[in-house]
């Protein structure tokens, strides 16, 4: 096939999509198509990248940078026998309109909703992520743009069965053209000593209610814990952290170092009232460090309690605390936690790009194909 990939971030740049798109591009050109990426970037990509890469900057002024990227994609597109998007809002109208143009199925892949998670780190809405597509208090727009885009799509690509609910049961999309495939996971090499230390990183937003993990690590005076990231709540953390010597808040790392703090650790820590499908918990897997996780939907895809990870309940915010000091003193029990971080091992398997490559390239390949009757 001729593909063209469309993302709405790219290298250096930190995110789901850029972390996403060079290995995807390069896995299906390894299995001998023509691959041709449109991204959103900083920067223009440099060649140690060794894809055909056509970069639209970010610092460009709305207007003449919304242009360039739909005129960039007609152009590649013509070419091309689909076109990816790798989001729903930051490019998949461009992306729908190309195709209407050119006469291309369009595929879109939804690994989160952005009039949601802009809502909430506005401070616009309290509702969780279904309350709120079901009946919208903020960001209309947004979430009428993509019911469009999603009933524009000739598929759709979740990295979750719960995703894939989500959009059956809240945005009215059908089933039928709902692909919910794995996130892939590049290997992690896990370190050789490890510190007595929890870890915990991601975006400071509410959804990932650290607050509730700095709260349990201060009862927990003897366990030292470490969170990393940056976000509008890092004023917030710091402030809960001050005055507690077991409690370090770090910034942002470099992935590389982030991942030898992580395989460095005893245990990683995931708190969130949301996710998609948890890249981070996939990491700990690989890093050989076991998880403690809130009992979600999404979690439970890959976690299953007592055997390869630990659940949590996130509600209320006293089981919450409890839950994970509990669940941090029974990985102090050696052989526990051993057994735990083997078992997350074979979980991995079904997380390889091998995987997500064949299960990719099946649906890329059926988008413009009508169902025979």
């Amino acid at each position: 096939m001729n593909l063209l990939i469309v993302s709405p971030l790219f290298p250096p740049e930190i995110g789901g999509p850029s972390t996403y798109v060079v290995p995807l591009a390069k896995g299906l050109a390894s299995k001998g198509h023509s691959v041709k990426v449109v991204a959103l970037a900083t920067e223009h990509p440099a060649e140690k990248f060794g894809l055909d890469v056509f970069s639209v900057l970010h610092g460009d002024a709305m207007p003449v940078r919304e242009t360039r990227l739909l005129k960039s994609i007609l152009s590649l597109g013509r070419g091309s026998d689909v076109i990816y998007a790798l989001d729903v809002a930051a490019i998949g109208m461009q992306c729908v309109l190309a195709g209407k143009i050119l006469g291309k199925p369009v595929v879109v892949r939804y690994a989160g909703d952005t009039a949601w998670e802009k809502a909430r780190r506005q401070g616009k809405s309290a509702k969780g992520i279904e309350e709120f597509l079901r009946e919208p208090d903020a960001n209309h727009w947004i979430v009428d743009l993509e019911k469009f885009v999603l009933g524009s799509a000739a598929a759709v690509i979740t990295p979750s069965r719960y995703l894939k609910r989500v959009l059956m049961d809240c945005m009215g999309t059908g089933g039928g053209k709902i692909f919910a495939i794995n996130n892939a996971i590049e290997e992690v090499v896990p370190a050789g000593g490890r510190k007595r230390r929890a870890i915990a990183y991601g975006r400071f937003v509410p959804w990932k209610h650290f607050g509730g993990v700095i709260e349990a690590f201060a009862g927990l005076p003897e366990e030292n814990l470490v969170i990393v990231g940056e976000g509008p709540l890092k004023d917030e953390l710091e402030g809960m952290a001050s005055g507690k010597q077991n409690v370090s808040i770090l910034g942002k790392m470099p992935h590389k170092e982030l991942m030898a703090a992580l395989s460095g650790s005893e245990m990683f820590v995931l708190n969130s009232s949301y996710e998609g499908m948890a890249h981070s918990i996939l990491e700990a897997f690989a890093a050989g460090t076991p998880v403690i996780a809130s009992d979600i939907e999404p979690n439970r895809e890959l976690i299953t309690d007592g055997e390869n990870g630990l659940l949590v309940p996130l509600e209320p915010r006293e089981k919450n605390v409890e839950g994970i000091r509990k669940a941090v003193e029974r990985l102090r029990d050696k052989g526990f936690a051993t057994k735990i971080a083997g078992n997350a091992q074979s979980k991995l398997k079904e997380h390889s790009w091998g995987e997500v490559l064949k299960e990719t390239e099946s649906v890329l390949a059926n988008a413009g194909k009508k169902p025979a009757h």
